[in-house]
């Protein structure tokens, strides 16, 4: 069975998403702050060590939610219709939930990196629901 070349394309940038996913996650947990400088360093170091409090059901549903959204990707790589939606869904209540970190911090890598997840998640939200890969769903 030949598989098209729209299916490809769409296979690919999950593919290339992942691939992103991993740098920023390797760069997240062991170059956190490469290129801060010095003196913002001591200030994020600073409220690092601050015990934040956080809404427990907003937690646990923001986990549930993530773990969700990343199984989501394998299940519209093989073409599932219904998790179309779910993605959506739970890319909107991951991003919501995200809102609970009262602080956070990102350097410019890590703001090319989720720049460009966003910029492939959007790529395969609309090739899922607008392309010609859309009428290969079952």
């Amino acid at each position: 069975m030949k598989i098209n070349s729209n299916i490809l394309i769409f296979r690919n940038l999950i593919k290339y998403y992942f691939l992103i996913f991993i740098l920023f996650l390797i760069k997240a947990f062991f170059f956190p702050d490469v290129f801060v400088p010095e003196d913002l360093k001591f200030v994020i170091r600073k409220y690092e060590d601050e015990v934040m409090t956080y809404s427990y059901p907003i937690v646990l549903a923001g986990i549930l939610f993530a773990f969700i959204y990343l199984f989501s990707f394998f299940m519209l790589y093989k073409l599932k219709k219904n998790w179309r939606i779910i993605h959506i869904i739970s890319l909107i209540v991951t991003l919501v939930c995200l809102l609970e970190y009262r602080f956070s911090f990102v350097d410019s890598f890590d703001f090319i990196f989720e720049g460009l997840m966003f910029m492939l998640d959007g790529a395969i939200i609309s090739l899922a629901f607008f392309g010609t890969v859309s009428k290969e769903f079952k």
